[in-house]
């Protein structure tokens, strides 16, 4: 494999990183009340968006191959402290997969349609999908009164480095 090759599978990863550190992020000093407290109005808790990222990340593994006894979906009683746990296994079972898959056949990114998505098509979109959602866990967090996150950029180095991609056009 060439340096390129393996400078895409290494940002690939940090994309991934990204997204799941802004993720805990925005969970920071939560306390259990808050963290499954509806705001007037909303039909969504932090809870509930939250379990919705990683369990879609599940989703999306298993329809690219992954055996489904590797890891359950959250229920919707999930203490935050749980939801921790998971989520951390969740994020080591997509890296494992991608790392094999890479290691396998290289660079191979297929979305789904003719057949199954590869994982590396799944870290890149549930990336996506975890920067759509933390505008949400940002709003409830407001909306529920919880302390104000700190200057970190956080979202910055998430979205920057989905972009990074982009700037590798010659992967082979």
């Amino acid at each position: 494999m060439s340096s390129n090759t393996n400078l895409f599978l290494e940002k690939l990863l940090n994309a991934h990183l990204a997204s799941r550190e802004h993720l805990l992020k925005l969970l920071d000093g939560l306390s259990e009340e808050q963290w499954v407290a509806f705001p007037t109005q909303a039909k969504w808790n932090i809870q509930r968006t939250a379990t919705h990222i990683v369990n879609a990340e599940i989703y999306w593994m298993r329809f690219a191959g992954l055996e489904t006894s590797e890891i359950d979906y959250a229920n919707r009683e999930m203490t935050l402290e749980g939801f921790n746990l998971w989520q951390q296994r969740v994020s080591e079972l997509l890296q494992q997969n991608v790392k094999r898959e890479y290691e396998e056949k290289g660079y191979v990114y297929v979305p789904p349609g003719s057949e199954k998505p590869s994982f590396q098509w799944v870290l890149l979109r549930t990336v996506q999908h975890a920067i759509y959602h933390s505008g949400t866990i940002t709003y409830l967090r407001q909306a529920i009164g919880a302390k104000k996150l700190g200057n970190s950029d956080t979202f910055g180095r998430m979205a920057d480095a989905v972009t990074l991609l982009i700037d590798l056009k010659n992967i082979e």
